[in-house]
């Protein structure tokens, strides 16, 4: 099965409360997506237009597409302390656009 994501946009007066327009995962030993597909979202003064993860210590990302996305930092997919391993595998990024 798969499973689609499309428009959703978050936004902050500050710039941590916009994190993720569709996913925003902190502190978590293992994440997988699996056959997902995202698209027109943002995190309008954040980070991670679609994603945005954080001490994350096991990434894995397969047989994804992310797309027509914005973000101030990270325009589709916004990483911070990944600590171990990130794997990404057929997977497609398109038309992601960062201001910072």
């Amino acid at each position: 099965m798969q499973i689609q994501f499309g428009g959703n946009y978050t936004s902050g007066y500050f710039q941590s409360q916009s994190k993720g327009g569709f996913i925003y995962i902190e502190d978590f030993n293992k994440t997988t997506v699996d056959n997902c597909n995202f698209s027109n979202a943002g995190a309008t003064s954040g980070q991670g237009g679609i994603m945005h993860l954080s001490t994350i210590r096991e990434l894995s990302i397969t047989n994804s597409s992310f797309t027509a996305s914005s973000a101030a930092k990270g325009g589709l997919i916004s990483l911070d302390k990944v600590e171990t391993s990130v794997t990404v595998n057929s997977c497609e990024f398109l038309q992601g656009t960062s201001t910072q």
